[in-house]
C-alpha cells in the first residue's frame, strides 16, 4: 500500500521491492496506490477510500490468501 501526490507512491514502492527481496520478503504483485491522499482525509481524521482503492485492497488480500500457505512452508523450512 502506498500513497502520495500524483503517482501515489509507486516509484518508492518499486525501489523498496528490491530491498524487500534482499531481506527475504516476498513483494506482492497487487498494489494499492492512493493518489491525492490529503484529499481523502476528512476533518475528523478518518480516511475515505475510493472504489479503486477498495477494489485494489481486496485484490491484494486475495493474493495474500493464495500465497500464505506456500510462504508459510518456506518460512518453516528456513
Amino acid at each position: 500500500v502506498s500513497y502520495g501526490a500524483n503517482a501515489g507512491g509507486t516509484r518508492s514502492v518499486q525501489q523498496l521491492k528490491q530491498v524487500a527481496a534482499a531481506v527475504m520478503l516476498y513483494p506482492s504483485k497487487a498494489a494499492v496506490n492512493i493518489v491525492g491522499v490529503r484529499d481523502r482525509i476528512a476533518s475528523d481524521g478518518t480516511f475515505a477510500a475510493d472504489q479503486g482503492a477498495n477494489t485494489a485492497a481486496a485484490a491484494m488480500l486475495d493474493e495474500l490468501l493464495v500465497m500464505s500457505p506456500g510462504l508459510s512452508a518456506i518460512r518453516q523450512a528456513t
